[in-house]
């Protein structure tokens, strides 16, 4: 006899992934839960409200650190932070309208590292420092893609990219799908497989030239 499995039930990765990239623009877990419902795409595999609520909670570690101000900062750091202020604000059209001073600290060491990087990307990337921290998880990813900065270019990329394939084989997809000279964003999104900040920063890199702001 077969023994059912228990636990919870898996959610496919296109959905989480549609959670998260709403959850950082800032949409509620009961705003995202209509959506999906909404969607043609996830007719019969949108999870429950409660799954929702979790993945959203996931992506945001609790933070009593008070909302920053430019009280708070110098004149350089301001300079840093609060394009990235405007930045968050733009791109999620108000729902997130202030950062808190954990968030804006973080923000900080990466614009003073990364000036280039769009001011979305800084604070996407500044979120997911806080939550491997939050979670004791190792940052050691994150450290290599400020290190190589796939964004500034494809030679960029493809320097960061030969190394994942040395370093960490696992990261790319078991179909062994590899990007062609001139792979698109798309393509690139589909090589990079499980390496979700990678493949936003790469689809970043064809927009930061312009104002930032665009879909990834």
């Amino acid at each position: 006899m077969r023994t059912k499995r228990l636990g919870r039930p898996r959610i496919g990765g296109d959905i989480e992934a549609e959670i998260k990239r709403l959850a950082y623009l800032g949409w509620t877990p009961a705003q995202i839960h209509q959506e999906l419902k909404r969607r043609p795409q996830f007719e019969g595999r949108y999870p429950v409200a409660r799954t929702v609520r979790r993945i959203v909670a996931g992506l945001m570690p609790q933070d009593t650190s008070g909302w920053w101000s430019l009280a708070d900062a110098d004149g350089d750091d301001a300079a840093a932070i609060l394009p990235v202020l405007a930045g968050v604000i733009e791109r999620t059209t108000g729902r997130i309208s202030r950062l808190t001073k954990a968030q804006a600290a973080c923000v900080l060491k990466i614009r003073h590292i990364a000036p280039d990087l769009s001011p979305w990307w800084a604070f996407r990337l500044a979120i997911s420092y806080r939550v491997r921290v939050h979670r004791e998880q190792p940052t050691a990813d994150l450290d290599e893609l400020l290190a190589f900065a796939p964004w500034r270019g494809r030679e960029h990329f493809d320097r960061f990219f030969r190394v994942v394939k040395l370093v960490h084989p696992d990261w790319i997809q078991s179909t062994g799908h590899e990007p062609a000279e001139d792979a698109s964003p798309e393509e690139m999104r589909a090589a990079l497989g499980s390496l979700s900040i990678a493949e936003g920063l790469w689809l970043a890199m064809e927009m930061q030239k312009g104002d930032g702001n665009g879909k990834a």
